[in-house]
């Protein structure tokens, strides 16, 4: 497990900072250059340059969320599959969303579908065993399906990301 980690993390880097990097040290670089002309203003950059910038930051977005994707893809697939029940529920402030743990130690971040619903989550697991009954990704981003009650109640949480224990 911790080299799935190492190696997602290594691809993140690869795939997400390194370009990102790339771009604004162009646009540091190309600033250097119009300071170095004179009184260069940022009202001097063409506006081809900065179509060239707004399509390089779509790209990089676009990769990382298939990046992302993928990876919660194959996080995701064995929790529903081996039916692992949700453990705890976390308030996260800071991201405004919501640490689920999960009984195999798996920790994801997330926030409900609908305001509220990291609410009924939390109520629910005082009384239920809640578990995940499926996973799916959109545009909308990657959705988990949890049920409990012998699956005649669900709600969405839409996930955000994989999550540390503490």
């Amino acid at each position: 497990m911790p080299e799935a980690v190492v190696l997602a993390t290594t691809i993140g880097i690869v795939v997400f900072v390194v370009p990102v990097s790339w771009a604004v040290a162009l646009f540091v670089r190309r600033r250097h250059d119009a300071d170095n002309r004179g009184s260069a203003t940022v009202e001097e950059i063409s506006p081809a340059d900065v179509d060239e910038l707004d399509a390089r930051f779509a790209d990089i977005e676009r990769e990382a969320a298939l990046q992302r994707d993928t990876m919660l893809a194959s996080r995701l697939q064995p929790l529903v599959r081996r039916s692992v029940p949700v453990r705890c529920v976390e308030a996260v402030p800071r991201m405004r969303a919501a640490r689920i743990r999960f009984a195999d130690g798996t920790s994801l971040v997330a926030h409900g579908a609908v305001p509220g619903d990291i609410g009924v989550l939390a109520a629910a697991l005082r009384n239920h065993a809640v578990r995940p009954a499926s996973w799916s990704t959109s545009t909308t981003g990657t959705r988990l399906v949890l049920g409990w009650s012998g699956d005649r109640r669900r709600l969405s949480v839409v996930v955000t990301g994989l999550d540390q224990p503490e």
